[in-house]
């Protein structure tokens, strides 16, 4: 969390939001507000840090575009609450498990087409030219298709 803290601190934010830290789990009201309220926080937040624990910080000869890439096979585009994180925020910046910079969603055309191919979530929703509900539900629905939650109602 100290990271998280620090990064919002050098890029001139007063706040921070921590969804492990600041949902209060043993209270299920609070637990189902936040739920309820998610992904307009995400759409109106002014960044979102992508924490990518499984993901080796590139070096010379293995990036990101390579075949075999972790960032490609990362559980962050497996979960299910990662999802709307991607697609509501209007800016994502990934960073590696050593906290390298890896890239932000909408900075380079071809890491979004990346990202699309890997989720399967259109570029322009990515981008924010269109918005979810421009898609037909089939389309969102298969967004979350092969996405894991811990709780089979959470898929929803």
């Amino acid at each position: 969390m100290l990271f998280y803290a620090r990064l919002a601190r050098e890029q001139g934010f007063a706040y921070i939001w921590i969804d492990t830290c600041c949902i209060d789990k043993s209270s299920s009201a609070g637990l189902t507000e936040a739920i309820n309220s998610m992904y307009q926080w995400y759409r109106d937040s002014a960044i979102c840090y992508a924490f990518l624990a499984d993901v080796e910080p590139e070096r010379e000869g293995k990036t990101i575009w390579a075949k075999d890439s972790s960032f490609k096979t990362s559980r962050w585009f497996r979960r299910g609450w990662t999802l709307q994180e991607l697609v509501a925020s209007p800016l994502v910046s990934f960073y590696a498990r050593d906290w390298s910079f890896i890239e932000s969603k909408t900075a380079v055309e071809g890491f979004t087409k990346l990202l699309s191919t890997i989720t399967g979530i259109q570029q322009e929703i990515l981008t924010g030219e269109k918005q979810p509900g421009d898609m037909s539900a089939a389309c969102r629905m298969g967004w979350a298709a092969g996405r894991q939650t811990t709780r089979v109602e959470d898929i929803a």
